[in-house]
């Protein structure tokens, strides 16, 4: 995995029943961050992966992503300062506003 420039990173790694390794690296008080992942199948046909910020157990869309050859560098816009989980769950190409389907990857987050 590329690790993001600079230091001052916390990395968390997702946890279930997907394949591969998935993490996310952000900097603790700072909007932002980057998903990095290896060894992921490509999602099935017509789906891609989406990433959820949970907030009060209310899911916000973070963003679709498929990976290429199996790795994912993804800068991810969003603040997770006020998100307690993040989430992956597999979804139409379309990228919902809302999850069709359960996780199959969660990372908690600690006082982001």
């Amino acid at each position: 995995l590329t690790r993001p420039a600079g230091g001052g990173f916390t990395v968390v790694r997702f946890q279930g029943a997907g394949a591969g390794v998935l993490a996310v690296a952000y900097r603790p008080g700072e909007p932002g961050a980057y998903l990095l992942g290896a060894d992921l199948p490509p999602p099935p046909e017509g789906k891609r992966y989406e990433l959820w910020l949970i907030r009060d157990d209310r899911p916000e869309p973070a963003g679709c992503f498929a990976p290429v050859g199996g790795v994912v560098e993804v800068r991810v816009a969003e603040d997770l300062r006020a998100a307690d989980l993040l989430a992956v769950t597999v979804e139409p190409a379309s990228c919902p506003e809302a999850p069709t389907a359960a996780p199959i990857l969660t990372a908690p987050l600690r006082a982001v």
